[in-house]
């Protein structure tokens, strides 16, 4: 759970006076991103980003090449872009609870819980070809409730993605406005995506109107990907 005055969260509204350059969803050639480290700070060094974090996915199994990735993320030789570490890891049953090692937690900045597949009951996986249009806007819906009342979090990541991105569903307004009150309630922030939210501009629009607890994630898994997330906010920010 995080606070209002931490570097990677916000109140939505303030976007209206100052944009922060920061990134806080990035993925490397350490798990299923395409690039280095390396080629990815030098990016963010090029953009002249204030911050980034590296938010790795990790899971029970993950020990035994976490700390060498930490490692390596400290090394960098940094200059006016702040390096972070981080974790995104999988919601991974109906109670919220997320799937992270304690070695992987306590030396993380920022903790980011999502939702890529779906549990049943007994905690097994729901594949895809299985569930009706209704069941997984439902579902994605509870799980993150569930994780953010949890509180083992800092930041759901990508809110609502699954459900856009691969089914094309779209929640309704009001299930929006009553995880953003939940969030806020919570100290557990969404992240706004610029990946899986391909309504960009209507969920930036509810996140400011309602003064979200937001995060600023482009989910990068290549390098020309960063940052993506901050063009498109200064885009809408143009336009209103």
């Amino acid at each position: 759970m995080v606070n209002i005055n931490h570097k990677f969260v916000f109140q939505a509204s303030s976007l209206l006076k100052e944009l922060p350059k920061i990134d806080s969803h990035i993925h490397t050639n350490w798990t299923d991103g395409k690039d280095s480290i390396g080629e990815i700070y030098e990016k963010a060094q090029q953009l002249m980003l204030e911050r980034i974090v590296f938010t790795e996915h990790t899971s029970r199994t993950s020990e035994s090449w976490f700390n060498k990735f930490a490692d390596h993320v400290n090394k960098l030789a940094t200059t006016n872009t702040k390096v972070h570490l981080g974790s995104e890891v999988r919601i991974f049953n109906l109670d919220g609870e997320i799937e992270i090692l304690d070695s992987v937690n306590s030396i993380c900045e920022i903790i980011l819980a999502s939702v890529h597949r779906f549990p049943d009951a007994n905690g097994n996986v729901i594949e895809f070809s299985d569930m009706s249009a209704g069941n997984v806007l439902n579902l994605e819906f509870s799980l993150m409730k569930s994780a953010i009342k949890n509180s083992q979090a800092d930041i759901i990541a990508h809110p609502f993605g699954m459900s856009l991105e691969r089914f094309n569903l779209h929640p309704t307004p009001d299930m929006w406005i009553e995880l953003v009150e939940l969030s806020k309630k919570h100290g557990v922030a969404l992240e706004i995506n610029s990946k899986y939210h391909k309504n960009f501009d209507f969920i930036l629009g509810l996140f400011i109107q309602e003064n979200a607890l937001i995060s600023i994630g482009s989910d990068v898994h290549e390098v020309d990907r960063v940052g993506h997330c901050i063009d498109k906010i200064e885009r809408f920010l143009s336009e209103i």
